[in-house]
């Protein structure tokens, strides 16, 4: 699930511009941190 919503943060520029107001660039860093996450959660 946090795999995608993170694809969602980046992929939908409504989810990155309003992510990104906090500071800019944190889309695509939440979506690295959901994806090592589920992969350290996977056993990847």
């Amino acid at each position: 699930m946090h795999r995608g919503l993170g694809e969602l943060y980046v992929s939908d520029s409504r989810f990155t511009q309003n992510i990104d107001r906090v500071r800019p660039g944190l889309a695509q860093f939440t979506r690295e941190a959901f994806q090592a996450n589920a992969a350290r959660a996977l056993g990847q």
